[in-house]
C-alpha cells in the first residue's frame, strides 16, 4: 500500500488537444441542440468514441446520432432526457434515462429494466463480456446479462472491463481505491494538503492504467471548483501525470469525460456548439500538458444564469410561526413526490404552449402522457401537495406547467422551491430569493447532511446523501426532466450554489429511530425505561439527567448503554429532582457519536427519604407539528410539572400512557395523578378504552385525578362512542359544550380551590404552543365549575369531591379544557398545581393555602414569539435584591445587546429586544442568546432572528 502526494510543481512539455469533432449548435440533423430551462441550460448528455466513429447523444432531440470524420451520417431515436448509453455494436446499445434501463437490439427497442427499488440511482453503464454492469450512486453495481436483462445480487465493489474496485472518498483531502484484477489486489491511497477533494470518479482503467476525475474545491460558498484529471499506473500505483480540466460548461453535460484504450476522450459544451478532444495518455505520462483552444480555457459556466421568479407575497407582513420538522420527515415527504403514481386523461394535457382562461401562458411537459405515470411534473410556481395534486387532476386542471411566462392557477404541481418548501413542512412558499431568510448557509460543503439544501438564487436541492465518492445525490423538481427526480451531481456541477440548512430542522443525518421514555420510576434506585421502533444503526444510548431541567449531563459519559437494554438503573441524591432524557447512538465514527433525537423529558423526586403519598406524572401528550400546535416531536411539559411539584416538596415519578394502558404500571400506589393531554384529539385518542377502565379503578378505589387537555371533551364526548360518553360525563363529570372558547384569559370562581386566580394562556405569542381550540364544557353528575374564561360564562374548568359510579370511597377529580402546560408565566402555572395540591391533601412544604407561589431565586420565561422578525418577550421573577441586567450575545459570544428589565411589580421584570444593535443598527437573522445577569446567578435562553 502506497500513499502519493500530490505534487503541485511539475513541469511538462506543451501538447495541443486533439479536436475530433465538432458539432454546431441548430436543428438540423446533422446540428445538436440545447435548451434553457429554469435552473440552467441542457444539450448533449453523453458521447462515445471508436476510431474514427463518434456517437452523441443528443438528448435535447431524444436522438443518438453517429458522426464518422467529422460528418453527420445517422441517427436512432430513444428515450426522452436519456443521460447515458452503452454502445453494444455499431446499432444496438442500451440507453439509461430515468433510472431505467432501454435496451435496442438494431436499434428497435426491445426490453425496458427497471432496479427493484428507485434508490440506489443507477449512475453509470459499462460493458463486459456479454454483460452490462451497472453501477449505482452508492457504490455498489450489480450486472444485467444480455440473454436474460435482469439484474444480479448487488456487489460491493464496481465492475469495469475485467477488474473490480471500490473507491472512496476519504475525508476532505484524500481517496482511497481497492483494485482488484486478474487475482492481484492493490490498494491506492492518495492525499493532498493543498486542496480539498470534492468528488472523485474512476474515468476508467486498464492493464497500464487507472484514470481518475477529481473535483477540488477552491472556494466553499458559493462553490467554485478544479476539475483534475489524475493518470495513475496500474501496478505501482504511482501518480504518473494529471492535467486540469478549464471549468467551461455552456450546458449541463450527465458524462463528458472517460478512458478507454490507451486514450482520455472529453466533450466540451461552448457557446458555438459541442467540441470532443482526445489525448494519447502515453504522450501525457511522458511529460506532456494538455492545451485547450484559448476560448475553451474562458470560465463558464450554466449555474451562472438567474431567473426572474414569480410574487409570492411578503410572508412576514404577519408573524408566522416557522415550523420544526426531522430529518426524516423532510425526506418522507420528498419520497411521496417521486414515488407518487396518479393518472393522466387528455384533459390534463396542454398539447403544447396554450392562454388558460386567465390569459396566462401554460404548457405541460412532452413526458405527461394520458395513462398511469409516476412522480410529480414541474409546475412553475407550484406548491401543491401530492392530495392537492390528485384534487386537481380529478377537477381537469393542467399536470404540471414548465412555461415561465406566468403561473397559472389552472396547473398543478411544484417548482424547484415549491417543493423544498413542502419538505420543510414551510406554511407558504419561499422562493430561492426568500430562503436565505429562513436558512444558514454552512461554512464547508463537509457539513451537507440529508435534508438540507443546496442552494443559489434561481434554483434549489434537497441533499438526499454524500455518496461514497464525494458525488452528492439530491432530489429535485427542475427542468431537467420536469418532473421530482433523484439525480446525482458532482462538485463542478454545483458551481455558484451554496450548502444551506434549514433554521427549524432537526434530528440526525442518519436514520436513527427516537426512543420512548416509558417511566422513571423510584427504588433504591432510579429506573429509568424506554423502547425502541427500529435499531437500525443504532449501536446503543446515551442516558442524560438533570437536576434543574436546564443543564443536562450523561449518567455514563464515558460509554454508552447497550442497545440489548431498555432499562437502567441510576443512583441519584435523594434529596434534588432527578429530570432524564434519552437518545439512541450511532457510534461507528471515531470521531463523534451521533444521536438521535430526544425523548420526552420525565422525573422523579424522593424527597429525602421518601414517602407513601407520591404523585404520578402520566403523559399522555403524544400529538406534535402537522396536526397539532406543538412543534417537536419531544416535550418538556412532563418535566415543568415535576419541577412545581418537587418546588412544593411532593414526591413523584413519570410514566408514560402506554404503561398504563397496558397494565405495566399500576395507578393504585398513587394517592394522586396528573394527566397531561395537551391537544391530544380524536386522531391520537385522548383516553383508549383501556385507559378509561384502569381511570375507572382507580377513582372507584378513592383516586384522586387531574386532567388537563384541550381536545378531551371534543374527542369523548362530541365524536366518542356511547362507552366514551359515559366515561366523560360519569367519570369526568362534565359534558362537551363547545370547541373553542374564544377567549384567552381564565378566572378562578368563588367558593373554589381557585377563587382569586386569574391567569391567561397561549395565543400563539407565548413561546409555548397556540391552544387554538380550547374545549367548553360544563360540570354534570355533582361536580362544580371552578374556572371560566375571562368574565363569561363559558366553564373552563371542574372539581368534584365524592363518590364514583360503584366506588368504595370517596374521590376527587379536577379537570381543565385547556393544556396546564399552556398558562403563561412560570409562577401561574405553579400557583395552579399547587391549588391542586392542597385540594388532594398534599402538605406543600412551605407554602401556605392562601398565599401565591413566588420564585425563590430568579426565573426567566421563554421568549416569544420565538422564532420572531421584530419584537420579542421575556418575563423575569426573581427575589434578589440586585437589580436584574440582560444581554444579547450572538452564537460567536459577541456582545450585541445590553437591555433594561422593565419593572412591572416587587420582583416581576419584562426584557423586551427589538432586534437592534448597540449601535442602533439591525442585528442580522440567525441565533441569538439572552443572558440574564441578577447579581448572584445567571441564566439563558435561545432566541431566532429572521428579518
Amino acid at each position: 500500500m502506497r500513499r502519493v502526494a500530490f505534487l503541485l510543481c511539475v513541469f511538462f512539455m506543451v501538447a495541443s488537444a486533439e479536436e475530433i469533432l465538432f458539432v454546431e449548435w441548430g436543428n438540423l440533423a446533422k446540428n445538436v441542440k440545447w435548451r434553457k430551462a429554469p435552473e440552467g441550460r441542457y444539450g448533449p448528455q453523453s458521447f462515445y468514441v471508436r476510431g474514427d466513429s463518434v456517437w452523441i447523444l443528443d438528448s435535447q432531440s431524444n436522438l443518438l446520432k453517429l458522426y464518422v470524420r467529422g460528418s453527420f451520417v445517422r441517427f436512432s431515436r430513444v428515450p426522452e432526457f436519456a443521460d447515458e448509453f452503452l454502445l453494444l455494436s455499431p446499432r444496438s446499445f442500451v440507453v439509461l434515462s430515468d433510472n431505467k434501463l432501454y435496451w435496442y437490439e438494431n436499434e428497435r427497442l426491445v426490453d425496458v429494466i427497471s432496479p427493484p427499488r428507485m434508490l440506489p440511482l443507477i449512475k453509470g453503464l459499462n460493458k463486459g463480456k456479454g454483460v452490462v454492469n451497472v453501477t449505482f450512486s452508492d457504490g455498489r453495481s450489480a450486472t444485467v446479462y444480455g440473454n436474460r436483462r435482469t439484474f444480479s445480487a448487488y456487489s460491493e465493489e464496481t465492475f469495469y472491463n475485467g477488474f473490480s474496485y471500490r473507491l472512496l472518498k476519504d475525508g476532505e483531502h484524500a481517496f482511497c481505491l481497492d483494485l482488484h484484477a486478474g487475482g492481484r489486489e492493490g490498494k491506492l491511497n492518495f492525499s493532498v494538503d493543498t486542496l480539498k477533494l470534492g468528488s472523485v470518479t474512476v474515468a476508467g482503467l486498464d492493464s497500464a492504467f487507472v484514470v481518475v476525475d477529481a473535483d477540488f474545491i477552491v472556494k466553499e460558498v458559493p462553490l467554485e471548483v478544479s476539475r483534475r484529471v489524475l493518470v495513475f499506473s496500474a501496478r505501482g500505483r504511482q501518480l504518473l501525470s494529471w492535467f486540469e480540466i478549464p471549468v467551461h460548461y455552456y450546458t449541463y453535460i450527465y458524462k463528458d469525460l472517460y478512458y478507454e484504450r490507451g486514450f482520455i476522450y472529453h466533450m466540451v459544451s461552448s457557446s458555438d456548439g459541442v467540441h470532443v478532444f482526445k489525448w494519447d495518455v502515453k504522450a501525457l505520462v511522458k511529460g506532456g500538458r494538455v492545451l485547450y483552444p484559448g476560448e475553451i480555457r474562458k470560465p463558464l459556466h450554466y449555474n451562472f444564469i438567474e431567473r426572474e421568479e414569480y410574487e409570492v407575497g411578503d410572508i412576514f407582513g404577519a408573524y408566522r410561526m416557522l415550523p420544526y420538522v426531522t430529518r426524516k420527515t423532510a425526506l418522507d415527504i420528498s419520497r411521496t413526490y417521486v414515488e407518487h403514481r396518479w393518472t393522466c386523461t387528455s384533459d390534463n394535457i396542454t398539447n403544447g404552449p396554450i392562454q388558460d382562461p386567465d390569459g396566462h401562458w401554460v404548457e405541460t411537459p412532452e413526458w405527461v402522457v394520458p395513462g398511469s405515470l409516476v412522480k410529480i411534473p414541474y409546475q412553475w410556481g407550484g406548491f401543491y401537495t401530492p392530495e392537492q395534486f390528485d384534487s386537481g387532476i380529478k377537477n381537469k386542471m393542467y399536470a404540471g406547467d414548465k412555461d415561465t411566462r406566468d403561473v397559472s392557477r389552472y396547473a398543478r404541481g411544484v417548482d424547484c422551491s415549491g417543493f423544498v418548501s413542502r419538505c420543510w413542512t414551510l406554511p407558504s412558499h419561499y422562493s430561492t430569493r426568500m430562503m436565505p431568510d429562513i436558512t444558514k448557509e454552512y461554512s464547508s460543503w463537509s457539513e451537507l447532511k440529508p435534508a438540507d439544501a443546496i442552494h443559489k438564487v434561481g434554483h434549489v436541492r434537497l441533499c438526499v446523501n454524500n455518496n461514497p465518492d464525494g458525488t452528492i445525490l439530491a432530489i429535485e423538481a427542475s427542468g431537467r426532466d420536469w418532473r421530482v427526480n433523484y439525480h446525482s451531481y458532482r462538485y463542478s456541477d454545483l458551481v455558484n450554489y451554496a450548502p444551506r440548512y434549514y433554521v427549524n430542522i432537526i434530528g440526525s443525518s442518519i436514520p436513527l429511530a427516537q426512543p420512548v421514555l416509558l417511566f422513571v420510576a423510584d427504588g433504591d434506585s432510579i429506573r429509568v425505561c424506554w423502547s425502541l421502533d427500529s435499531k437500525e444503526n443504532v449501536d446503543g444510548f446515551v442516558i442524560e439527567h438533570s437536576v434543574d431541567g436546564v443543564e443536562f449531563s450523561p449518567f455514563f459519559p464515558d460509554s454508552i448503554v447497550p442497545e440489548s437494554l431498555t432499562s437502567v438503573k441510576v443512583s441519584f441524591d435523594p434529596m434534588k429532582p432527578c429530570f432524564v432524557k434519552v437518545y439512541s447512538a450511532n457510534a461507528e465514527s471515531s470521531d463523534e457519536i451521533i444521536l438521535s433525537l430526544q425523548s420526552d423529558v420525565y422525573g422523579v423526586y424522593r424527597y429525602g427519604e421518601g414517602s407513601k403519598d407520591k404523585i404520578l406524572i402520566v403523559d399522555g401528550f403524544d400529538r406534535f407539528s402537522g396536526t397539532g400546535s406543538w412543534p417537536l416531536p419531544y416535550h418538556p411539559f412532563a418535566m415543568w410539572m415535576g419541577e412545581t411539584l418537587a418546588w412544593l416538596g411532593i414526591p413523584f415519578e413519570t410514566v408514560a400512557n402506554e404503561m398504563i394502558e397496558s397494565g405495566a404500571v399500576s395507578l393504585g400506589g398513587y394517592k394522586a395523578v396528573f394527566w397531561i393531554l395537551g391537544d391530544e384529539s380524536t386522531q391520537d385518542e385522548t383516553f383508549s378504552v383501556q385507559e378509561q377502565n384502569r381511570v375507572m379503578e382507580y377513582l372507584k378505589k378513592g383516586g384522586q385525578l387531574f386532567v388537563s387537555g384541550s381536545e378531551v371533551g371534543w374527542d369523548l364526548d362530541n365524536k366518542g362512542d356511547a362507552s366514551d360518553k359515559g366515561f366523560f360525563h360519569n367519570f369526568l363529570k362534565a359534558s362537551y359544550i363547545a370547541d373553542d372558547a374564544g377567549i384567552y384569559s381564565v378566572t378562578g370562581l368563588e367558593g373554589t380551590i381557585f377563587e382569586g386566580l386569574v391567569f391567561t394562556y397561549d395565543d400563539g405569542r407565548h413561546g409555548i404552543y397556540e391552544e387554538d381550540y380550547p374545549d367548553v364544557i360544563k360540570p354534570v353528575n355533582g361536580s362544580i365549575a371552578c374556572l371560566k374564561y375571562g368574565s363569561s360564562d363559558k366553564v373552563c374548568g371542574i372539581q368534584y369531591e365524592g363518590l364514583f359510579p360503584g366506588g368504595e370511597r370517596e374521590g376527587k377529580l379536577v379537570y381543565f379544557g385547556i393544556p396546564w402546560e399552556t398558562i403563561v408565566g412560570e409562577v401561574n402555572r405553579r400557583l395552579v398545581l399547587q391549588r391542586i395540591a392542597l385540594y388532594f391533601g398534599f402538605p406543600c412544604t412551605g407554602v401556605e393555602p392562601v398565599k401565591s407561589v413566588q420564585p425563590r431565586e430568579l426565573f426567566l420565561s421563554d421568549g416569544y414569539p420565538n422564532p420572531f422578525n421584530s419584537m420579542i418577550r421575556f418575563e423575569l421573577y426573581t427575589t434578589y435584591e440586585f437589580d436584574p441586567v440582560a444581554y444579547v450575545y450572538d452564537i460567536l459570544g459577541r456582545r450585541v445587546k445590553t437591555l433594561t428589565p422593565i419593572r412591572k411589580s416587587a420582583g416581576s421584570y419584562e426584557i423586551i429586544w427589538n432586534g437592534f444593535t448597540e449601535s442602533g443598527k439591525p442585528a442580522g437573522s440567525g441565533e441569538y442568546l439572552l443572558v440574564v445577569d441578577a447579581g448572584k446567578k445567571r441564566i439563558t435562553r435561545k432566541l431566532l432572528f429572521l428579518k
